[in-house]
């Protein structure tokens, strides 16, 4: 920026500018113009070649909201969110676990309970592990109780089949309830 009494000119063009700046409008606008070109081709390049969205941002300095724009105009079937089970690059193979039970990946069990925001199909360990040793699935009022009060023990030997009722009066009797 080169000062001239109260006038500045552009550092890009030379041409004057009443306010202090360091460009005239219409080098602002071609510069702006430049900034604003992604190169499409090396996005889809690097997603197809396995990378996700935020490494892509990390190497290309493209904000992630850029790069699931290219996708989603390119038609690009997103990856992680939308595959299910062993393909899922966040598998975990096939368990998880809520509030301290360990639960297993059943996609055909009729009483899968449906987990996290991709509605999984998940069944309770001491649940299959019960069905197995009777031979048949449980029903749905059919309680599994841990006679040690450990829920992660889930030896056979540990559970015990009973109803709702049964296993209400069980605790109610102990004073757990």
């Amino acid at each position: 920026m080169i000062k001239l009494g109260i006038e500045y000119k552009c550092i890009f063009c030379s041409e004057k500018i009443s306010r202090q700046s360091f460009r005239c409008k219409s080098c602002s606008n071609k510069q702006r113009k430049q900034n604003r070109k992604i190169d499409w081709d090396k996005i889809l390049n690097y997603y197809n070649n396995g990378k996700s969205e935020k490494e892509i941002s990390l190497i290309t300095k493209y904000k992630q909201p850029t790069i699931n724009y290219v996708l989603k105009k390119s038609n690009v079937e997103k990856r992680a969110k939308d595959i299910k089970g062993e393909k899922n690059s966040h598998w975990k193979k096939g368990i998880s676990y809520d509030r301290n039970r360990k639960m297993i990946y059943s996609p055909k069990h009729p009483h899968a309970k449906l987990v996290g925001l991709g509605k999984t199909p998940y069944v309770y360990e001491y649940r299959l592990v019960m069905e197995k040793h009777i031979g048949r699935f449980l029903c749905e009022n059919e309680i599994i109780h841990h006679k040690d009060g450990d829920v992660t023990n889930n030896d056979i030997n540990n559970l015990e089949l009973m109803s709702q009722s049964e296993h209400a009066k069980l605790h109610h009797r102990r004073g757990d309830f």
